[in-house]
């Protein structure tokens, strides 16, 4: 009996469509295909297929490098893999099955189905050698940089203030500016004083666009202003 044959472009379509819907299901944004990710999917799918290997760095390269050779500038990368082994074959739709439904199954796996700040996607499906029908998919999932995060924090009191965001403490001068980049949102906490002795922290979300300006009173009490978003 001859085994079944899918359709691979139309299973690449489909893997995206099925991750799509997981992700709208979750109340996540849709991803949309990239070339450059497709071209970084597709060169790894044909290597993995030409070497009968199976790992995210079985050609001694990380995913990231891998999308950075084929031109994607990257602010994040998750790859997910996935083979299929069926001496019957596989239709269109059970080749996309199975690998959409093997990742949401697994928790790594899903974690980059469910990757809140991805943008774009790249996917790419190749036959791999061997007796019986055997497929090996490569998902990946980007955000460019042109996609960074970025805020700006202006001191125009009198004194250095401290904050800190991404884990990391600051100082900013008076009469200073500073602009931040990040690949993910996060939180801002400004260490200012207080009516009573020691500092008290002020957190706020750092919003893409937003702009922290800091003022001082006549009691010399550290005021924030947060300007409204720009139209970026």
């Amino acid at each position: 009996m001859t085994p079944v044959a899918p359709d691979v472009p139309a299973v690449e379509v489909q893997i995206i469509e099925m991750t799509n819907a997981y992700r709208a299901k979750n109340s996540l944004g849709a991803v949309h295909r990239n070339a450059a990710l497709d071209k970084a999917a597709r060169a790894y799918a044909e290597y993995l297929s030409r070497t009968n290997t199976f790992a995210h760095d079985a050609d001694g390269r990380q995913p990231s490098a891998r999308a950075e050779a084929a031109g994607y500038t990257y602010c994040q990368i998750a790859e997910n893999l996935a083979m299929a082994l069926d001496s019957r074959g596989f239709t269109t739709s059970a080749l996309a099955n199975q690998a959409v439904e093997g990742w949401i199954k697994s928790p790594s796996h899903r974690k980059n189905l469910l990757a809140p700040y991805v943008k774009e996607i790249g996917v790419a499906v190749t036959r791999v050698p061997d007796k019986h029908p055997k497929y090996v998919s490569v998902q990946l999932f980007g955000r460019p940089t042109s996609e960074m995060y970025a805020f700006r924090i202006s001191n125009r009191a009198r004194q250095s203030v401290d904050y800190t965001f991404g884990g990391e403490t600051h100082e900013i001068g008076p009469g200073y500016s500073v602009q931040h980049k990040t690949c993910e949102p996060g939180y801002i906490a400004f260490d200012i004083a207080g009516k009573s002795a020691g500092k008290v922290q002020s957190r706020y979300t750092a919003a893409d666009g937003q702009s922290y300006r800091l003022s001082q009173d006549r009691s010399g009490q550290i005021r924030i202003e947060i300007e409204p978003v720009s139209g970026r």
